[in-house]
């Protein structure tokens, strides 16, 4: 399974673009190994909830998340209510058992921290930061290829068949 946790200012960039919003947002909809993190006080589900106030795409995107089974990946952690929306998200996903990526629509979202190397320290813990573009590439879903070579045979594959073939011995 892969967590992220995307970032409001994400939701917030993301609310006028459908082609991130297809391949980023609606990759978690799918059946796939991919969750959002989200906290268990709902925090950052009422901060998504803002965003979808005035954007239908992203109001849909959580309908969709919120049918069974569910997309998210709920972190138990205590998040005070005096913490900013930015430290609401680094709180959660450095608290992301072994999955500390989040999602933000630029870097430039967290120009207040050392970034090297798309890695973010939070707290002690190393954060994997992606934009909206290395989000993309990195949900895009993994095709399996499969190179046969043959040399004076015939093959079928993938249900195909063979007719009319002659074997000739020289």
């Amino acid at each position: 399974m892969s967590c992220y946790t995307i970032t409001k200012c994400a939701l917030d960039s993301i609310k006028l673009h459908k082609h991130y919003i297809a391949n980023i947002l609606y990759i978690f909809t799918q059946m796939n190994a991919h969750k959002v993190a989200i906290d268990a006080g709902n925090k950052v589900l009422n901060l998504y909830r803002d965003v979808a106030a005035s954007n239908e795409f992203i109001s849909g995107w959580l309908s969709l998340m919120s049918h069974e089974p569910s997309n998210y990946e709920t972190i138990e952690i205590n998040i005070e209510e005096h913490e900013s929306e930015l430290n609401i998200f680094l709180l959660v996903c450095s608290a992301t058992a072994k999955q500390n990526k989040m999602i933000v629509y630029s870097h430039q979202a967290l120009s207040e921290f050392a970034i090297v190397q798309n890695t973010l320290n939070y707290r002690g813990k190393d954060i994997i930061v992606l934009d909206r573009d290395d989000a993309v590439e990195e949900l895009k879903p993994v095709k399996n290829v499969t190179y046969v070579s043959l040399t004076n045979s015939v093959g079928a594959f993938d249900g195909s068949t063979i007719q009319d073939t002659r074997n000739e011995v020289e």
